[in-house]
C-alpha cells in the first residue's frame, strides 16, 4: 500500500491558504497525480469539534477540539491509499501560532498534538498583520486575540520557519508566483 505525501499550508487568516490549495491542486492533477483536499471539520467527529471551538472562548478546550479534529484526520488519512498528495487546510503550526500567542506552552501544545497527523511538507503563506485584516478579518472559529497577540502569531510562525519545521513563502507576492513557488517545492518532493 502506497504512502500519499501529506501537504499542509499554515498562516494567518486571509494568506491564501485555502485559494492556493485550490490552484495547486489543480496543477498536480494535469500532471497525472490523484490529489485529495483534507479539509478541517469534514469528519462527523470534527463537525463536533467546530461545535465546540464555535461555543467556546477557552483556549485550552480550543487547542484540545482542534487536536482532536486533527487526529481524526490522521485516521481518515491512513486509509486513502489511492492517492498520490494529501493537501490539508491547515496543519498542527497552527495551534502552535495561535494558542502560543495566547499563553499556552509549546510542550502542553506539543504534547496535544502527539498522534496528530505527519507532514511531509507544511507551507507557511506569510503577510503582513495589516494585509490579514484588509484580507479576510477573522471568522467564526478565530479566537479574539489582542493586537499584541495577533502580533505574536507571525512571530511564532516565522521561528518556525527558522527551524525549518516549515517552509516560508512570501504570499504578498503575485498569486500566481506564489502557486509556482510551492508547485516546484512540492514537484521536488514528489520527484524523490
Amino acid at each position: 500500500m502506497k504512502k500519499p505525501k501529506v501537504i499542509a499550508f499554515a498562516g494567518l487568516d486571509g494568506s491564501g491558504k485555502s485559494s492556493q490549495i485550490v490552484a495547486v491542486k489543480k496543477i498536480l492533477e494535469m500532471r497525472g497525480y490523484k490529489v485529495k483536499v483534507q479539509q478541517h471539520f469534514a469528519s462527523p467527529v470534527g463537525r463536533k469539534c467546530e461545535d465546540i471551538i464555535k461555543m467556546s472562548k477557552d483556549a485550552y478546550i480550543r487547542a484540545l477540539a482542534f487536536a482532536l479534529d486533527e487526529y481524526f484526520q490522521k485516521i481518515d488519512n491512513a486509509t486513502d491509499s489511492e492517492y498520490d498528495v494529501i493537501l490539508c487546510d491547515r496543519s498542527h503550526y497552527c495551534a502552535f501560532a495561535y494558542s502560543g500567542a495566547q499563553g499556552i506552552s509549546h510542550d502542553w501544545i506539543t504534547w496535544i498534538y502527539k498522534y496528530s497527523q505527519e507532514y511531509d511538507m507544511c507551507f507557511y503563506l506569510d503577510i503582513s498583520l495589516k494585509t490579514s485584516l484588509i484580507q479576510k478579518g477573522f471568522d467564526a472559529i478565530s479566537p479574539s486575540l489582542s493586537d499584541e497577540q495577533f502580533a505574536r502569531v507571525r512571530e511564532i510562525y516565522l521561528e518556525l520557519a527558522t527551524t525549518g519545521k516549515l517552509i516560508k513563502v512570501n504570499a504578498e507576492q503575485d498569486f500566481d508566483k506564489v502557486t509556482e513557488d510551492i508547485k516546484t517545492l512540492i514537484c521536488e518532493e514528489l520527484e524523490t
